[in-house]
């Protein structure tokens, strides 16, 4: 699985266009380590290279988006930071990204 995350607190940027490997411990890390407040954010690109990025939405919340281009928008779901936690794990263990439960199509505008 490839990682690219933005970290604004502590300046790490690990662009989408030049994701890193990484196994899910670091991955796991990385998110756990995430501010809660400045739009940043950690993604994922699968062999399949279907893209996942996990954002702070509000408070206590998170937002999971898997790109669809070929539908023109995105699966989207919101979920705790336990939950983000487990989905990640899933994805790293064969989940394939479109498959995680409480995804939903979203269309862009």
């Amino acid at each position: 699985m490839l990682l690219y995350v933005s970290d604004h607190k502590r300046k790490l940027h690990i662009p989408q266009n030049a994701p890193l490997e990484s196994s899910v411990w670091q991955a796991i890390e990385l998110f756990d380590c995430l501010p809660e407040s400045d739009g940043s954010y950690i993604g994922f690109i699968d062999l399949k290279y279907q893209v996942m990025r996990i954002t702070k939405y509000n408070k206590y919340v998170w937002i999971i988006k898997v790109q669809q281009p070929q539908r023109h928008g995105s699966l989207q779901g919101y979920f705790t930071k336990y939950k983000c936690r487990r989905i990640i794990s899933e994805i790293f263990g064969g989940v394939p990204m479109h498959r995680v439960e409480g995804l939903s199509f979203e269309a862009d505008f």
